[in-house]
């Protein structure tokens, strides 16, 4: 078993991902807990924003049945791994060095055992120090459907309303030949358009994407990562354009006009207004 290490979660929400991608309109949030995804899954901590404790191990087979009595919530689900790179990873600051990868056995279907204690702690709030401890078990198995081990009153509440949560969607079509030629001259650092203006900023590259999806019904989960890094989407066209001179010169912040990826609940794009740094 490896170590523990802290993950950063943002908006209550962090990941065991597939090669860093979030498919999050394919998400199934009926447990509450442990969302499984088209590949990989997310995990619904208690707080806000913080840190909490993780360890992760990989197993052969399944593990014994009975677990540990201080967990105080235990969930199985079934997970995807189509490029075999399962890692914990916060949805802020990627992949958590120190913990275990989560698919050793390659590509293919795992089982996902998520425990945890603490949740009910803090809900939905911010805090400094860690107070939720969560292990997370994976061992190569056929897709089958959610096991809920033990439960919690948190999660009675979820499952009694999981008629209202999101439901899931299928995946994203395949991009074409044309939009992968785009997404890789974009992660190169340059745009479409040849001539001495074609070099794209470092600085455009790393701008954050949010797209607000209902993770439950009184908190959204941000679908948003680093453009550059792996979440490109070629069919949502980042566009900044030059504030006025007018609006830098009286001191007000300059207002930018973006639009977010394509991974919504809905599955279509949504605009949005965002104020420039």
């Amino acid at each position: 078993m490896s170590a523990t290490h802290t993950v950063y979660v943002p908006e209550g929400t962090f990941g065991v991902l597939d090669a860093g991608e979030i498919p999050v309109q394919t998400a199934d949030w009926s447990n509450g807990l442990a969302i499984p995804m088209a590949y990989g899954a997310l995990i619904v901590t208690g707080i806000h924003t913080g840190e909490i404790r993780a360890t992760a191990t990989s197993l052969t087979g399944p593990p014994s049945v009975h677990a540990d009595d201080v967990w105080e919530e235990i969930v199985e689900v079934s997970v995807h791994a189509p490029t075999g790179s399962l890692r914990v990873e916060s949805l802020e600051h990627g992949p958590v060095d120190g913990l275990a990868p989560l698919s050793p056995a390659g590509p293919g279907w795992y089982r996902l055992r998520v425990h945890t204690r603490g949740r009910s702690l803090h809900p939905d709030k911010t805090n400094p120090e860690p107070v939720e401890d969560y292990l997370v078990m994976t061992w190569p198995a056929p897709q089958a459907g959610a096991d809920i081990i033990r439960t919690s009153d948190r999660m009675k509440h979820d499952l009694a309303h999981a008629a209202n949560a999101p439901q899931p969607q299928p995946p994203a079509p395949s991009p074409s030949e044309e939009q992968e030629t785009l997404r890789r001259r974009l992660l190169q650092g340059y745009s479409m358009v040849d001539g001495p203006q074609a070099r794209v900023t470092q600085r455009d590259h790393e701008v954050k994407r949010r797209t607000w999806c209902s993770s439950s019904p009184t908190r959204p989960f941000p679908d948003w990562k680093v453009s550059c890094a792996r979440h490109l989407d070629p069919r949502c066209a980042l566009a900044w354009p030059k504030a006025p001179e007018s609006a830098t010169s009286s001191g007000s912040k300059p207002v930018h006009r973006w639009r977010g990826c394509g991974r919504s609940a809905a599955g279509g794009c949504q605009g949005g207004v965002r104020p420039g740094r």
